[in-house]
């Protein structure tokens, strides 16, 4: 079985800060790719995870990006959203910490 592979663009000026935490390794943020096809040919979006107990009581993350499918093995649906080809991103920005950039 081969693996799904996707692109997602995040807009982080609508990241909740009080969203991230700290881990051995850096500053962390828990997202939840939901799949929802749009009219831009999105396969889904992009949100902020929530604890199940935040759920129960109705807290939502932020929606703060989209994602696309750019490579299957799989046969596609014909309703679904088809691969792309990937697209060159620019090259990092070195921020000199571990900080997020915000």
């Amino acid at each position: 079985m081969s693996a799904l592979k996707f692109t997602a663009h995040i807009n982080v000026t609508r990241i909740d800060k009080a969203r991230l935490f700290r881990g051995k390794k850096g500053v962390y943020l828990d997202l939840s790719f939901i799949e929802h096809p749009d009219q831009h040919g999105n396969a889904g979006f992009v949100s902020e995870r929530v604890s199940a107990e935040d759920w129960k009581k109705g807290i939502r993350g932020n929606i703060i990006g989209s994602w696309k499918y750019i490579e299957t093995d799989q046969v596609p649906d014909a309703t679904g959203p088809k691969p792309e080809t990937r697209r060159q991103a620019p090259p990092p920005q070195t921020l000199g910490d571990d900080e997020p950039p915000f």
